[in-house]
């Protein structure tokens, strides 16, 4: 069978192909390019990529993000041969994190000739960027609170039945993933499940992907230089004139780019309305995070800010298409300029996750001992327009990941009755 090499795997829906050459590049700043990534409504079949940026100071390169689709990897190539020739000798290659749609293109650097390619990874988002590691580890932590395998059940099921209407369906390379996928929907249990997803992941999702790891240099949590804007205090680390602020936030190692000359904050997916997106999302970490860079912004620091899916012809399509309103105009926007804007625009983020686990705790509480489906369901009867909008969006957004993240940053007391799983608030919430 013969694949569209635009695509991250040979399934994927052929009308991908419309979506993503509508995507834009454009120089936000002078020597800073922003590629546009694509949103999907279906997470295999129409994978999203993130948004990718390009960032030079003299003979410095930095690359944030290489995105998912091999779509993007002559694009990526076309900037830095054009400053490569220009002068720029070292590329150093970041990720906001590892997930696999901001670091499927990764090996891209390694076309890109500079007489020096570096690739710096957090200490903690080393077991993140196997993207297959990851989602099995997630899964067996989320066993804690709920049976996390039906949804993603009904995703491979979904897959592989789309997959027979392609002419690849027979080839014997993908023959035990379809084996196995089937098996798992006759016998729905943990082991045939996971047997699959890494059948899947291995042989079809993540077969053309290097991550690139085996050749990082880690950067060490002890190695974090403390720096302050104004009264906001963050770690992390210098490259070149750029500040990397770890925050922890969406993923261990998640990092937002900080470049004082523009007061500029690319902030990956601290701004992401589907967080949490796994049980190792912080949501204490992402109210924090939003509210640091709202404050930085209140008081001078920041005047320009992107991040990792900023789409606003897609988000517009997708709020039309649920029925949503979106949370602000900022939202609707590639990039926000001026002080303003970019406060607006994190403090929409930074009131969004604080009222989700309010209103999360709150139900929590009226129900008091009860599972985590019977705390999602009272939490669906909030009236608060960040539950509804939470709610309203599809996988990856998951709530019930939501609600277990919750449970676990405020403590909780887990039980087992008539082979449910039960939780009550911990000692400390009684008065």
């Amino acid at each position: 069978m013969k694949s569209d090499p635009s695509f991250a795997h040979p399934f994927c829906f052929p009308e991908l192909k419309a979506a993503l050459e509508r995507t834009r590049e454009k120089e936000i700043l002078p020597d800073v390019w922003l590629l546009e990534g694509n949103l999907g409504l279906s997470f295999f079949l129409a994978p999203p990529s993130s948004n990718i940026y390009l960032l030079r100071d003299r003979d410095l390169v930095v690359l944030l993000d290489t995105g998912l689709h091999p779509y993007y990897r002559p694009k990526i190539l076309n900037v830095l041969e054009r400053w490569r020739r220009d002068g720029a000798r070292t590329l150093v290659l970041l990720v906001s994190q590892g997930h696999w749609d901001h670091a499927l293109n990764n090996e891209v650097v390694l076309a890109a000739g500079y007489d020096q390619v570096r690739f710096l990874l957090p200490e903690p988002e080393v077991p993140v960027i196997e993207s297959m590691h990851h989602w099995l580890a997630d899964l067996t932590k989320l066993e804690t609170f709920f049976d996390p395998y039906p949804q993603w059940t009904e995703l491979l099921t979904q897959f592989e039945q789309y997959a027979r209407t392609r002419a690849g369906y027979t080839e014997p390379e993908y023959a035990e993933v379809w084996t196995a996928i089937k098996g798992m929907a006759e016998r729905p249990d943990r082991k045939a499940f996971r047997s699959a997803i890494k059948l899947l992941g291995e042989r079809i999702l993540f077969r053309r992907f290097r991550s690139l790891a085996e050749q990082a240099e880690i950067l060490p949590l002890s190695g974090r230089e403390r720096r302050r804007f104004g009264d906001v205090e963050v770690l992390g680390w210098s490259v070149g004139r750029f500040f990397i602020i770890h925050d922890a936030s969406h993923s261990p190692g998640h990092l937002c780019l900080y470049d004082p000359k523009n007061k500029l904050i690319i902030s990956g997916d601290v701004t992401i309305e589907i967080n949490p997106a796994f049980f190792d999302t912080s949501m204490e970490r992402l109210t924090q995070a939003s509210g640091n860079l709202r404050r930085m912004a209140e008081q001078g620091f920041i005047e320009i800010a992107a991040d990792a899916h900023r789409n606003p012809t897609a988000f517009q399509e997708l709020v039309g298409f649920l029925g949503i309103d979106p949370l602000h105009p900022t939202e609707l926007s590639d990039v926000c300029r001026g002080r303003e804007e970019c406060a607006a625009f994190f403090r929409i983020f930074e009131d969004y996750y604080r009222e989700m686990r309010d209103e999360t705790l709150a139900a929590w509480e009226r129900l008091g001992q009860a599972s985590l489906p019977e705390i999602l369901a009272e939490l669906a009867k909030s009236p608060s327009r960040f539950v509804k909008f939470k709610l309203a969006l599809p996988f990856p957004s998951r709530p019930e990941v939501l609600v277990a993240r919750i449970l676990d940053e405020n403590g909780y007391i887990r039980r087992s009755v008539d082979d449910r799983l039960v939780f009550s608030p911990p000692e400390k919430w009684r008065y």
